[in-house]
């Protein structure tokens, strides 16, 4: 579990690098929400809201889309 959870830590800095960068750390395996060291993998990322809602996911997405167009991304 420790390999992975660095390895996850890893993956997500590389995503948000600045303060206002965005994006989303999608973590498809439910073992993270459920198995008795999910939690552990959780603590390790960088502090990111969780959700296993998958509509919750899609509307951020949305709305982080939405933001970089209005950008000029």
């Amino acid at each position: 579990a420790t390999h992975a959870a660095l390895l996850m830590a890893q993956g997500a800095g590389r995503l948000v690098r600045a303060t206002g960068d965005k994006g989303v750390v999608a973590v498809l395996d439910p073992r993270l929400a459920n198995a008795r060291y999910g939690s552990y993998l959780r603590a390790s990322l960088p502090d990111f809201w969780y959700t296993t809602d998958r509509n919750q996911a899609r509307r951020s997405l949305a709305a982080i889309d939405a933001q970089a167009k209005a950008d000029g991304a």
